[in-house]
């Protein structure tokens, strides 16, 4: 039978998800259950034996620093290539956040449709749907690709099915220095420190204040706090009256603010 990918959503804490063996439930309908892994080294060897006790026949591991460090787009890449490589017969995901978005990446990649928070799927790919809180049922079909479907958690009761799952590590292709949109907080922000190439943050901000030219002149009695590098030191000042600003005791001084503010920026 052909292969139904099922993504595995699973936390280091906990392990496989509930939803996770709902998928492998329900792939077995479909075809051969093959759980796609997309963590950090060695998450698909901790998770492979709960995997097979619910059907899964391989184990499919995209694994490393490119996949862990990152939110969704390496793992969508990684799973569009898996799909042109092994032409499943389903995909199957979580309805979470990431599941979410991870099927909407891979749809575009492959020029699929998508059906999103299913809860039953036939082997002749027809999704069930509730919508308008279990009012209304509908079913629905891609009409182009394979059916790449995002399952609703709670959908169905996981039954065991043991096997012993054969594991396949994945190549992960590398991403250039500062990493693609999309950084894991966790490291995005030590990432986004550094540029291409190579300039510390140090650098940058005294490029940045050579770009902003010299500081404005400082205002009657705060050149000591300026010079001593206080907490006004280096920031624009107020404009000073006799340059176009009106004292506020005169009348009309908002509008000749307005003025001034105008014809700084370049207005007229």
């Amino acid at each position: 039978m052909s292969e139904v990918l099922v993504v595995v959503d699973a936390t280091g804490e906990f392990g496989v998800k509930k939803v996770t063996l709902e998928m492998l439930t329900l792939a077995r309908a479909l075809g051969t259950p093959a759980a796609v892994v997309l963590g950090g080294t060695g998450a698909a060897q901790a998770l492979a034996d709960k995997l097979g006790e619910y059907g899964a026949a391989k184990v499919y591991a995209a694994e490393g620093e490119e996949i862990d460090g990152y939110l969704v787009a390496p793992k969508a890449t990684v799973l569009a290539d898996l799909v042109k490589r092994v032409q499943p017969v389903a995909v199957l995901l979580a309805s979470s956040q990431e599941g979410k978005e991870i099927a909407a990446r891979l749809a575009v990649k492959l020029d699929n449709g998508i059906l999103t928070d299913v809860t039953d799927l036939a082997a002749d790919g027809t999704a069930t749907q509730e919508v308008f809180a279990g009012s209304t049922i509908v079913k629905s079909k891609v009409t182009r690709g394979l059916p790449l479907v995002t399952v609703r958690p709670n959908s169905l009761t996981p039954a065991p099915a043991p096997v012993t799952p054969e594991v396949e590590q994945l190549a992960v292709q590398g991403h250039p220095a500062g990493g693609p949109a999309g950084r894991h907080p966790s490291g995005g922000r030590r990432r986004r420190a550094a540029r291409a190439d190579g300039d510390p943050p140090a650098d940058r901000r005294v490029r940045a204040s050579a770009r902003a030219g010299p500081a404005a002149p400082a205002t009657a009695g705060g050149g000591d706090r300026a010079g001593k590098g206080g907490a006004h030191a280096g920031r624009p000042r107020p404009v000073q009256h006799g340059v176009g600003h009106a004292p506020r005791s005169q009348p009309g001084h908002r509008e000749d603010a307005c003025r001034t503010v105008v014809d700084q920026v370049g207005g007229t």
